[in-house]
């Protein structure tokens, strides 16, 4: 048997349970899956940016990093 995970529109939710229902050729179960960022790393990654903020001239531009790091043909 194979499972698939399958982001749906809650907007579309209704007809795709309507359409799995109606095949009747396997057995599905609605998990709802809720998401949270814990509060240290919500802590690490406001720090972070609090420092990069406040030095912004220690950083490289996206086109310095590239010519950085090209390799030689």
């Amino acid at each position: 048997m194979k499972q698939f995970i399958v982001n749906i529109p809650e907007n579309k939710e209704a007809i795709f349970l309507s359409y799995l229902k109606s095949m009747n050729i396997a057995d599905f179960t609605e998990n709802e899956i809720e998401t949270s960022i814990p509060d240290f790393q919500k802590t690490i990654v406001r720090e972070r940016i609090k420092k990069y903020h406040s030095s912004t001239d220690q950083y490289l531009t996206r086109a310095d990093l590239d010519k950085k790091i090209k390799m030689p043909s």
